[in-house]
């Protein structure tokens, strides 16, 4: 499954429960997150061209982390390949991702759109 039938396949509703179990302290971010989310909704995916797999795994916290999310445009991300050793659901999924990219980036929640572009 891609990370864009992951996103596809809940709403913004129920990631955003799973948003505000895993990363509490981002609930005053829930518009940056409804953004992120309709637009991985509805990015054009490209073809896989980097062949990368996002990997979800499950840390001793209980927390979830996903590796390989900072390579590649966002159309390149969503048509990559999601592997799911923690059995997460695609709420938690679709959570982890935004909260890593939004994070992840130097320009952080104030410029996110310009990571979409």
């Amino acid at each position: 499954m891609t990370l864009r039938d992951i996103v596809l396949s809940t709403d913004f509703d129920k990631t955003a429960m799973a948003l505000s179990r895993l990363y509490p302290a981002d609930v005053n971010y829930e518009a940056e997150y409804r953004q992120l989310f309709e637009a991985l909704q509805t990015v054009k995916p490209t073809f896989g061209f980097f062949e990368n797999v996002i990997i979800i795994s499950r840390l001793r916290s209980g927390l979830l982390a996903a590796a390989n999310v900072f390579q590649g445009s966002v159309s390149d991300l969503v048509s990559n390949q999601v592997d799911n050793p923690a059995n997460a659901t695609a709420e938690e999924i679709a959570a982890v991702f935004m909260h890593d990219f939004i994070n992840g980036r130097d320009n952080g929640f104030d410029n996110f759109k310009h990571a979409l572009d």
